[in-house]
């Protein structure tokens, strides 16, 4: 793990990098274990480190998504969001999306099958 990390700070300190990991909501704990020690270890490191042009800036941003409605206060990723949260080199901000409308769905799947709109509604 402290080889991964060495890894990703030394290409942090070279551009920046985008971390994106999808439906956390189905994350088990290990993963979610790892994720968390590699946003802390990186940024730990990254406090350290002294070949970075800006010190005390860091490179990487990392991104989750999950489906909020599947998450409750006791799960394991609601249990890593709040310690993350307490980290004072991790700057945690939500973004809450709400869901389409069926005339959004019909809009996408009409575009994507390049058919009139009144031919996809039954699919929407």
């Amino acid at each position: 793990l402290h080889h991964l990390f060495g890894l990703l700070v030394k290409a942090i300190s070279q551009k920046p990098v985008i971390l994106f990991l999808d439906d956390l909501h189905w994350a088990d704990e290990a993963s979610l274990d790892l994720m968390m020690a590699l946003i802390h270890g990186i940024g730990k490191e990254i406090s350290e480190e002294t070949t970075i042009d800006a010190p005390g800036e860091a490179y990487m941003l990392f991104v989750g998504s999950f489906r909020s409605n599947e998450v409750a206060g006791s799960d394991p990723l609601a249990i890593s969001l709040k310690h993350a949260e307490q980290l004072s080199d991790v700057t945690l901000t939500e973004i809450s999306l709400n869901g389409l409308s069926c005339i959004d769905v019909n809009v996408m799947v009409s575009e994507a099958l390049c058919y009139p709109h009144r031919l996809t509604r039954t699919l929407s």
